[in-house]
C-alpha cells in the first residue's frame, strides 16, 4: 500500500476501527470485505525569536502546528526602548495565522518611546510624557476644570474615538480631554413650612446669581436658609459648586398689641455726657483762673442796695406783687441767700467765698500732672 501525503501532517498508518486504536497487520489475513481508517498526526514546527538584546515574553509559543489556530504574540521588553512589533517575512505582525505548516522565525522591532501630549480645553495643564517600555502610559491623575467632570481621553477633537485603558502607543500622539458640565442638586429641609411655587433644585457652575425661593409657614417669619456650615443664605451666587443641603430658619411672628385710646409715646433720647478723666480734672484745677478775695466787694455792695419791695415777676401772684408792705432784707454775706428766698419766695443761688490763692511750685505741679510736662522734658 502506497504512503499518502497531507500538508502539515505525517501519515501514521491504517486502522481497522473508526477510533483508530487497532492498527492493520500487513502480514495477516484480511476478511473478504473490510473498511480501513487512515490516521494523520500534525507536524510540529518550531518558532524562534530574534530578541535584539531584549527579553521575550513567557506567553509567546515555542512550537506550532497546522491545528494551532490563530496565536497572539506578546511584546518583548528592552530597557529604554518601546516594542514596535514582530517582523515575519518582512511585515510586522501581532498574531500568527491559522494553517502554518513551516518553521517560524520572528524578529523583535524596537523604537524610541513615543511622546504623548495633552489638550485639556481650559482644564488644568498636563505636561507631556513618554510611554513605558511596553508603549503604555503609566497611570496619572486626570486634569481638573471648574464646574466640569472629566470623561476621559480621546484621539480626536470631536471626541469620537476614546483611548482604552491599556492602549499601546507606537508613535508620538496628541490626546484630547473630554468634559461634561457638572450639575449640583439642592435639598431643602423646610422644618414645617412649604413652597408656594416650585423652587430651584439644580444648578451649575455658570448659573447666574439668583435668590433662593422663600417657603411659607403660618405664624412664623422666614429668616433665611442655613447650610451645613451654619451660614445663613438667601441667594445662590454664580460660580457656586457642590451639593447643597439647606434648612429653613423660622422666627415666631408675635402680633403687636395696642390698647384702645392710648397713643404710643416716643422714647426720649438717651444722652450720655462724656466723663472727664482724672488727668483732665487735675489739669483743669491747675489752670483755674486766679482771683483775690477783694474781687467780691462790688458784689456785696450791689446786694446791699437791692430794694426791699420784690420785683414784678410773672410767676408770682398779683397780690404778692401789689403788696405795699416793705420788708427790709438782711443781705449780710453769712445769710443772704436764705433771707432772700424766705422773704421774697425767689430761690437764690448761694454765693461762695472764693478760696485763697494757692501757688504750687514747679516740682509739685510736675508730680500732680506728670503727663502735662512729659512733652517739654522729652
Amino acid at each position: 500500500m502506497e504512503n499518502l501525503e497531507r500538508t502539515g501532517y505525517r501519515f501514521d498508518g491504517w486502522f481497522v476501527d473508526e477510533a483508530r486504536t487497532k492498527r492493520i497487520n500487513p502480514g495477516g489475513k484480511l476478511p473478504g470485505s473490510v473498511t480501513l481508517y487512515d490516521k494523520w498526526i500534525p507536524i510540529t514546527y518550531s518558532v524562534t525569536y530574534d530578541l535584539g538584546g531584549g527579553q521575550n515574553s513567557e506567553k509567546n509559543p515555542q512550537f506550532i502546528t497546522i491545528e494551532s489556530g490563530l496565536k497572539k504574540l506578546y511584546p518583548s521588553h528592552k530597557d529604554g526602548m518601546v516594542f514596535a512589533g514582530w517582523r515575519w517575512n518582512g511585515k510586522l505582525v501581532e498574531y500568527l495565522p491559522e494553517g502554518i505548516h513551516e518553521d517560524i522565525h520572528l524578529e523583535a522591532v524596537y523604537g524610541k518611546r513615543p511622546l504623548i501630549s495633552f489638550e485639556t480645553f481650559e482644564g488644568a495643564r498636563i505636561a507631556d510624557r513618554q510611554t513605558n517600555d511596553a508603549g503604555k502610559l503609566d497611570a496619572f491623575r486626570p486634569p481638573m476644570r471648574l464646574g466640569y467632570d472629566f470623561t476621559g481621553w480621546y484621539f480626536d477633537e470631536s471626541l469620537m474615538h476614546p483611548v482604552s485603558e491599556n492602549q499601546i502607543f507606537k508613535q508620538d500622539t496628541v490626546l484630547y480631554a473630554g468634559w461634561k458640565k457638572s450639575v449640583y442638586s439642592i435639598t431643602y429641609n423646610l422644618n414645617g413650612g412649604y413652597f408656594a411655587d416650585h423652587p430651584i433644585e439644580e444648578f451649575c457652575y455658570d448659573t447666574p446669581t439668583c435668590f433662593l425661593d422663600k417657603p411659607v409657614k403660618p405664624g412664623f417669619i422666614f429668616k433665611g436658609w442655613k447650610d451645613r456650615r451654619g451660614r445663613i443664605l438667601r441667594s445662590l451666587m454664580k460660580g457656586s459648586m457642590g451639593e447643597r443641603v439647606l434648612s429653613a430658619v423660622w422666627e415666631k411672628d408675635y402680633p403687636e398689641v395696642h390698647i384702645m385710646g392710648e397713643t404710643p409715646q416716643p422714647l426720649e433720647p438717651l444722652i450720655i455726657e462724656p466723663q472727664e478723666t482724672q488727668e483732665e480734672i487735675l489739669s483743669s484745677s491747675i489752670e483755674t483762673t486766679e482771683f483775690n478775695v477783694q474781687d467780691l466787694d462790688p458784689i456785696k455792695t450791689e446786694m446791699n442796695s437791692l430794694p426791699a419791695k420784690p420785683l414784678q415777676n410773672p410767676g408770682i401772684p398779683k397780690e404778692a406783687n401789689s403788696s405795699e408792705q416793705e420788708t427790709k432784707i438782711d443781705v449780710s454775706p453769712a445769710n443772704a441767700p436764705e433771707q432772700i428766698q424766705a422773704q421774697t419766695g425767689i430761690e437764690q443761688k448761694p454765693v461762695h467765698e472764693p478760696k485763697e490763692r494757692v501757688v504750687l511750685s514747679r516740682k509739685a505741679r510736675r508730680m500732680a500732672a506728670p503727663d502735662r510736662f512729659a512733652s517739654k522734658n522729652s
